[in-house]
């Protein structure tokens, strides 16, 4: 992973042990030995509880 993702946000998608597709976004920590180094992203929503009137 090119160096110009440090600190950034990004989206990835790979292939878990059970084969499937994944997509995530991380936010790269460090690089080292072309290994990348980063903590998972959440996205939270907002939403209303109970009636809009």
């Amino acid at each position: 992973m090119p160096m110009k993702y440090l600190g950034k946000i990004v989206e990835i998608m790979y292939m878990d042990q059970s084969g499937e597709i994944t997509q995530r976004r991380i936010e790269v920590n460090s690089i080292r030995n072309g290994a990348a180094f980063a903590t998972l992203v959440y996205q939270f929503t907002n939403f209303c509880l109970g009636n809009s009137s």
